[in-house]
């Protein structure tokens, strides 16, 4: 008989915070694009490489099973031909190829963002750069920015930054100097992010307050010319919108046109309003982007969105705003506040399930609570500085981690995969794989067991169960 991939059974080990994923490969790659199996040394063990956490797993066969022998810190690791390479970053060249997004070169670029919608205008230079350093250590490779988030009709906060200085003098068709200290400030913004590896999405500015008043059809063309020059050669994305509900398509559709006029080839998407998708409001938006938003997503089916946007479109798919961490819950202190398990689940669903990756954000950090006695938005619990080392932000690198272990290329969402040990709600287990039978992935919010149907890998032999530092065991198929 030979031997096939049965459905591999995993019991997993609370692994940071009651979180894991496991992925299924195997053990020898299905062709060149494939990552290489684990390199053994003579002492029998078996190394396993995370090039963002920057630990090795070591794994030894007891006859029966694998079991954990303990972790190093990566050193010569990083240059074995069989560890996987280190994520790119995502650059000013990227482009789609199905569900992915990919440098020029062709590698999968892993979008993991931050949300930062008050930079430019709430911190210094220095708390600018502290941001920007924690966010580049913990593994992020994007930050959401909008050049300008405050004023306009919308208000929420006054237009001027931090030093006083004004994006215009009265509207986006009247702009301040690009050399003057304001335009100034956003191009520092982008470049010290540049030089962390972290790529700027920038906003032109926030359609929710400025759309239809500050910034309108008539000029909107010349804002977006003006911004795309100030950014030239630069590593951006450019990220129309910004959480209006009206949409004000005719009007981003101006601004795109400035910047394409000088900016033709930069990765081009759509912020939506709350629960509602690019397909809805900005149909030629070159990502499929979504906001599920700040209720719970297992009550009110905001988790839907992105299945049915995926099920419409075969763009990639982005959630640009899911949970965050500490929000209250649709805003609403007294209902209580998002907790590090919900919004950990809420972004493994969104990433293993789209295949391109996710943003996160965090109640006290997308405003900057606190920086310069800016006053919170919606009852932030602490400040912008005492929120940066939060749970799920200190875990982010093992999202990016388990995004990137295996060839993100062509992955495709796939909870049937799951036969046994499914879960609802907060508990629901997301699972993917790759579509040449290469690997089965999946994501368990808590400690549970789950089956997973081996018959969509493409190879007969033993497959390799991988999951966090914690777990106990790493099971292998059994002949059938």
């Amino acid at each position: 008989m030979a031997c096939v991939p049965a459905a591999a059974t995993q019991r997993s080990r609370r692994w940071w915070g009651a979180a894991a994923v496991a992925a299924v490969a195997l053990t020898a790659p299905l062709s060149a694009a494939a990552v290489g199996a684990p390199a053994a040394d003579p002492a029998g063990l078996t190394r396993v490489y995370d090039p963002v956490a920057g630990w090795v797993g070591l794994w030894r066969w007891t006859g029966t099973a694998w079991e954990p022998a303990g972790w190093e810190r990566a050193a010569a690791a990083v240059s074995s031909p069989a560890s996987p390479a280190a994520p790119a970053a995502v650059g000013a060249a990227v482009r789609t190829n199905g569900r992915q997004l990919l440098t020029a070169g062709g590698v999968a670029a892993p979008w993991v963002a931050d949300t930062a919608w008050w930079l430019a205008q709430r911190l210094t230079k220095e708390e600018a750069r502290e941001y920007l350093d924690a966010r580049a250590r913990q593994g992020f490779t994007v930050i959401q920015m909008p050049a300008v988030m405050g004023g306009g009709n919308g208000e929420m906060g006054p237009v001027e930054a931090r030093d006083g200085s004004s994006p215009y003098r009265s509207g986006f068709g009247e702009l301040e100097a690009a050399d003057g200290p304001y335009w100034s400030h956003v191009r520092w913004l982008v470049d010290e992010a540049a030089a962390r590896g972290l790529t700027v999405a920038v906003l032109p500015a926030w359609s929710r307050n400025h759309a239809g008043s500050t910034l309108t059809a008539g000029n909107g063309a010349g804002y977006g010319r003006f911004l795309a020059q100030l950014l030239t050669g630069r590593q951006v994305v450019w990220m129309l919108g910004g959480d209006d509900p009206d949409g004000h398509r005719e009007i981003w559709a101006e601004v795109e046109k400035g910047i394409r006029e000088v900016d033709p080839t930069s990765l081009l998407m759509y912020h939506p309003g709350g629960y509602r998708t690019s397909l809805q409001d900005y149909p030629s938006s070159q990502v499929a982007t979504v906001q599920t938003g700040h209720c719970d997503p297992t009550v009110n089916g905001y988790a839907t969105l992105q299945a049915q946007t995926l099920a419409q479109t075969d763009k990639p798919v982005l959630d640009l705003e899911p949970l965050y961490e500490e929000h209250p819950i649709c805003w609403d202190a007294a209902r209580g506040y998002s907790t590090t398990e919900q919004v950990r689940s809420h972004l493994y669903w969104a990433a293993i399930e789209s295949g391109a990756g996710v943003t996160y954000g965090h109640h006290s950090v997308w405003q900057f609570a606190g920086a310069g006695g800016a006053a919170g938005t919606n009852a932030p619990r602490g400040t912008w500085r005492e929120a940066l080392e939060s749970p799920v932000a200190g875990q982010i690198r093992h999202l990016r981690a388990a995004l990137t272990a295996r060839p993100m290329l062509g992955r495709v969402a796939d909870d049937q995969l799951v036969t046994a040990g499914q879960g609802t709600g907060w508990q629901r287990v997301a699972a993917a794989r790759d579509p040449a039978g290469g690997y089965l992935m999946a994501y368990l919010p808590a400690g549970s067991t789950i089956s997973l149907d081996g018959s969509k890998l493409a190879r007969t032999g033993a497959a390799r169960l991988t999951t966090g530092p914690s777990a106990r065991r790493c099971s292998w198929c059994r002949r059938r």
